[in-house]
């Protein structure tokens, strides 16, 4: 982060939660409520009906409603440390601007602001004309393009002087390695293994893997020879996509085997209560939904507190059955859920242990 009121001097943050507020807002959403500002809290604490200020822009607003994001629900909390991700409401800003108290820290009489360093945003890779249909919506028009502007570091609006038409610019979905930049994970493994080799393996890279084919998948020859590439590159182990059927994991894993890869491969079990917004991941990443799955779900939209007794059975349930097939170790997709994982992890039989008092 950047001191502004030292010239802009480094500062290094320590995650430290009684420290001075800096939060990012580093995505934004319009929802049913206005414009949804997620923020990365990076130190201190952030309350509801605190006064922070946009270090960016100077300006100061009161924190009206924070709450916590689980899929497509919203839960109301009444504050957020540091190393957590809220949301706000009805807050102006762009992504990538950075808020703080707006009260001065004890011992101070100003604000301490200092903002989070901009991030490198990429050159457009495409570029596309547009224009309003309607005369009458061109007001419309405009606010929406600020809004994406605002939204999407990446999207610019421009206008031609040639032709006077609107362009938009942005990146395209298609990877392109940036100059001197990594290829794919396998190369970012080396490098990583690569850039301290006097330290030895002091940290564990962990890597993905799909039990199922993704949706992008050239069969399961290619699947299992980048696993194994990535594992010949310096990974520690694999986790998996989520799954609900322990014959996916066991049949991935014997096929994994027969290719060369010998690293752990730990199951990934999803803990997502909202079985609509699991059925939106499941066709993102092409992870099927069993028929009995949909049927335990059925007619509880409006009951959370079922639902997420549903979602901590089931897991715990597909944990036994991985275990009695040799499985000892497991990777939560807590999804924000933390209570969630601790029920789940009740059902198992495993509780926190006791704090030793100093």
């Amino acid at each position: 982060a950047l001191d502004l009121s030292r010239d802009e001097a480094p500062v290094q943050l320590a995650g430290d939660p009684k420290a001075p507020l800096v939060a990012l807002a580093f995505k934004l959403e319009e929802g049913r409520f206005g414009q949804l500002t997620y923020l990365r809290v990076y130190e201190g604490t952030i309350r509801k009906g605190d006064t922070i200020v946009n270090s960016s822009t100077g300006r100061k607003l009161k924190v009206p409603r924070l709450v916590r994001m689980h899929s497509d629900e919203l839960e109301d909390i009444p504050s957020a440390a540091a190393g957590e991700i809220v949301a706000l409401f009805g807050v102006e800003c762009s992504s990538g601007d950075t808020f703080c108290h707006a009260k001065p820290p004890p011992g101070s009489t100003a604000p301490h602001l200092v903002t989070m360093e901009s991030m490198r945003v990429p050159e457009p890779v495409m570029s596309l004309a547009i224009e309003c249909r309607e005369k009458g919506m061109s007001s419309n028009f405009s606010k929406a393009l600020q809004k994406f502007t605002r939204e999407d570091p990446t999207f610019r609006v421009s206008l031609d002087p040639d032709s006077h038409q609107t362009i938009i610019s942005g990146m395209g979905e298609k990877f392109e390695q940036h100059p001197g930049g990594f290829r794919d994970s396998i190369d970012l493994i080396e490098g990583i293994r690569a850039h301290r080799p006097d330290l030895g393996r002091c940290f564990e890279i962990s890597v993905s893997c799909y039990p199922e084919l993704h949706p992008e998948s050239q069969g399961w020859d290619a699947e299992i020879a980048f696993l194994k590439a990535k594992q010949d590159a310096g990974a520690d182990r694999a986790i998996t996509q989520f799954f609900f059927e322990p014959e996916i994991y066991l049949n991935f894993l014997e096929k994994a085997r027969a290719g060369g890869v010998t690293m752990p491969i730990v199951p990934g079990i999803m803990l997502q209560p909202n079985f609509k917004g699991l059925k939106r991941i499941s066709k993102l990443c092409g992870a099927s939904l069993p028929t009995w799955l949909h049927e335990l779900y059925e007619g509880l939209e409006d009951d959370q507190e079922t639902r997420e007794l549903v979602t901590a059975n089931v897991a715990a349930d597909l944990c036994r059955k991985l275990s009695d097939e040799g499985v000892s170790d497991f990777h939560f997709y807590t999804l924000n859920r933390a209570g969630l994982a601790l029920s789940t992890c009740r059902l198992l039989g495993l509780k926190p242990k006791p704090v030793e008092a100093a």
